[in-house]
């Protein structure tokens, strides 16, 4: 027996396939790549502490916590605050309090944003610390500049 095929069976058949990847496929693959996206997310928040180079930078920066410190670096967005980026590692910029003068300052440093600043204020250090948990944020060990208490100009360069 010779069974033709109508053009009815084959949109049937069109329509399952389609169904399948719609609902079946289709999700299991956004739930795969949010996963991987959320492992690499977790792990590039882990603090860099063991690292040689900020192991250097933490050596040359602790005598000076608490001292009016001089700092001069590239300024950006950063996980804790504004990233002031030095030629070997890096402070946060952040304000410390919920206090709208100290937060109205933190805001107006978008104006040094991409800009090489120096910046002077009292060098503070945070240790940090770490959930274990890649669900749960950590904070990475750190030095920085209280915003209420840093001066920020644009750095001469030749």
């Amino acid at each position: 027996m010779l069974l033709a095929m109508t053009r009815d069976s084959t949109t049937s058949e069109e329509k399952s396939s389609r169904s399948y990847w719609g609902f079946v496929l289709w999700p299991v693959t956004i739930v795969a790549l949010i996963h991987i996206v959320t492992i690499g997310c977790a792990h590039v928040a882990r603090p860099r502490s063991d690292d040689p180079k900020y192991q250097t930078f933490k050596q040359k920066m602790l005598p000076e916590v608490g001292h009016k410190t001089t700092v001069v670096g590239k300024l950006s967005p950063g996980k804790l605050g504004w990233w002031l980026a030095t030629g070997d590692w890096g402070l946060y910029i952040y304000a410390t309090t919920t206090n709208q003068v100290d937060l109205d300052k933190d805001n107006g440093l978008n104006r040094f944003h991409g800009h090489t600043v120096k910046a002077v204020g009292t060098l503070q250090y945070n240790r940090g610390w770490d959930s274990g948990k890649d669900s749960v944020p950590s904070v990475p060990e750190h030095f920085f500049f209280d915003a209420a208490d840093v001066d920020l100009s644009y750095a001469e360069t030749w």
